[in-house]
This record gives C-alpha cells, sequence and structure tokens, in this order.
C-alpha cells in the first residue's frame, strides 16, 4: 500500500491553504428526485458519477436507500439491517454503514456489496461498533464504544477481521470517519475540556485541521487524491458551511439555492406562511475526479407551528 505521511499531507497543504481558500469554486448542480422520494439527502459520490443517498417515502415517511445516476434511480435494502444508517460508498459500489438492534442497545457495522451480501463489522467485545467509510482499498474505517461509553477510532480490512486502533493524544473521545490508499484517515475528536479538534492521521502521526473562524470541524471523508471534505461552523455567522481540504485546493462551500422568501403549509384546520430563516450546506462525500456530493438545509419559522427544514442535494464539480 502506497503510504503518505501527515507531515508531507500537511507541508503541500499549508501551502493550498493560503494560495486556494476559495470559496464556492465549485460548479454545484442540484438533483431532482421523482415525486416517490422527498427530503433525500446524498450520502457519497463514485468515480463513474453513481449518488448514494437516504430519502423519505412521500407516501408514509419511511426511509429508503437510493442509487442514482445520469436521472436513474433505484431503491435497495440492507439484507437483514432494517433502520439501517448509510454512510459510505467505494469505487466498486460497495456501501458501508451501521445499524442498531430492535432494543437499540447494540450497534453493528457492516459492508453491503453490489450483489446484496452483506459482511458485518463488529469490534470484538464492543456492543457498538459504528462504520464511517470505506475505500478502494478494502479497508473501512469507523469507531467503537468501550464500556464506559467512550469512542475509538479503528481501520479493518472487512473480510479479514483485524483491527488497528487508533486514539488521538489526550482525547475522551476519538472518531475515524475514512481511511484511503495513501494510509491517511481523517476524523475527529474531543479533548479533557470538550473542546473538539479535527484532524487527519496516518495511524502514527496526526496534524490537526484547521480552518479560519471556525468553532467545529466535522470531516466525513476523503478521496485517494487526499482531499478531505465535510462541514463546519461558521463563526462569524454561525451558520454550518462545507468544506473540500487537500493538497491542491481549499473550498469553502456554501451552497444556497433560489429559496422562496416564504411558503404556506396547509395543515387542513388552516394554513400558515413560513419564513425563511437560514440554510446549512453539508459536504459528504467526493471521489477521485474532484467531484463532491452534498445537500443543503434551509430552516423555515412559523410562530404558530415553529420550524421546518427542507432540503435540495446537490453534486459538484471545480470550476474551470
Amino acid at each position: 500500500m502506497r503510504t503518505r505521511t501527515v507531515l508531507t499531507y500537511f507541508a503541500s497543504i499549508a501551502l493550498a491553504s493560503q494560495a486556494f481558500a476559495i470559496k464556492n469554486n465549485y460548479t454545484l448542480t442540484p438533483l431532482t428526485f421523482p415525486d416517490l422520494y422527498s427530503q433525500a439527502q446524498l450520502i457519497g459520490i463514485t468515480d463513474d458519477g453513481t449518488e448514494l443517498g437516504v430519502a423519505s417515502s412521500s407516501y408514509d415517511g419511511t426511509l429508503a436507500n437510493i442509487l442514482t445516476n445520469a436521472g436513474n434511480f433505484a431503491s435497495f435494502q440492507i439484507q437483514g439491517r432494517d433502520g439501517a444508517y448509510l454512510t459510505g460508498i467505494n469505487r466498486s459500489g460497495s456501501i458501508c454503514g451501521y445499524s442498531y438492534s430492535p432494543d437499540f442497545t447494540k450497534v453493528t457495522g457492516f459492508v453491503r456489496e453490489t450483489d446484496g451480501t452483506v459482511t458485518t463489522i463488529q469490534v470484538p467485545g464492543a456492543d457498538q461498533t459504528f462504520v464511517g467509510g470505506i475505500r478502494n482499498n478494502d479497508r473501512v474505517a469507523g469507531y467503537y464504544l468501550d464500556p464506559a461509553g467512550m469512542a475509538h477510532g479503528f481501520v479493518t480490512k472487512r473480510k479479514v477481521g483485524k483491527f488497528v486502533f487508533w486514539d488521538y493524544p489526550g482525547a475522551t473521545a476519538t472518531y475515524l470517519v475514512d481511511f484511503n490508499a495513501n494510509g491517511l484517515a481523517p476524523g475527529f475528536a474531543f479533548d479533557q475540556l470538550g473542546n473538539q479538534v479535527a484532524f487527519i492521521t496516518d495511524l502514527a502521526n496526526f496534524t490537526p485541521i484547521t480552518i479560519p473562524n471556525s468553532i467545529d470541524i466535522n470531516p466525513v471523508g476523503l478521496n485517494d487524491k487526499d482531499e478531505v471534505v465535510g462541514s463546519f461552523t461558521d463563526g462569524t455567522d454561525g451558520l454550518t458551511k462545507g468544506f473540500v481540504y487537500g493538497p491542491a485546493r481549499f473550498n469553502v462551500i456554501d451552497y444556497t439555492p433560489n429559496w422562496a422568501s416564504s411558503i404556506i403549509r396547509d395543515y387542513g384546520s388552516g394554513s400558515s406562511t413560513f419564513h425563511f430563516q437560514s440554510c446549512r450546506t453539508y459536504i459528504t462525500g467526493i471521489n477521485d475526479k474532484h467531484a463532491i456530493s452534498g445537500f443543503s438545509q434551509a430552516t423555515y419559522y412559523s410562530d404558530l407551528y415553529g420550524p421546518i427544514a427542507l432540503i435540495e442535494s446537490f453534486t459538484g464539480v471545480p470550476s474551470k
């Protein structure tokens, strides 16, 4: 496996942060979903443009797992995993995630192959194992909870069962979210004072990920070009914005569709007007061609009914 140390990575990204700290240097395209699906959230994107997402059924509100490519949509189930939470997809179409037991006391990670077969991922002795990402090197990353409820990061080869564990030094909780072919894993942790720190590690050394004026940073994945994506809270306006953070680019993604200033909802007994308040942006995946997936969440508010959220998913490619 080709490896790249965090020292090499951040020597290049320090220059990229100065030269490429560009806002919205991506061309973003909203996705239109069939009427069957509503409130669809994209989770990841493959090199051939296949997008993975989760949507609510417009009929009964149940969640549906969806794959879409070039306007074609398909739903699928995770065999034996009712209520599964999807977290990533790799180049070959393998999908990872985790699911809860019926009584919500146990969590099991899994990988679903393209033929529908499912491999479970469980840290020995742990009741709760969360898989955060799967890359093209057959490895998955995630975290598990110890008996005290503290989180610890891990990387494993899905069909071997040998785990490598890693904790951020001095942290009370460590969350790894992905692992690429170069041996790098992004994640975040909480220190003894409860402060959150984002980082990238080669499971030996680490370097914090920093974004100016951010309150917290939540990486969710990376590609084999060492580009990390996620979201952060902007300390200037308090809103969530997405980011792409890598050796050749550093972009802040603030996706604001042309939301109406107000909407009217009919609740049977009468209608109510909801007024636009804010919009948040989440970047959820990136492929090796630098294309990203994500969604925006707009909040509307009514004095009578309180807040409601509207979601619009999108993909993006670097602007030329």
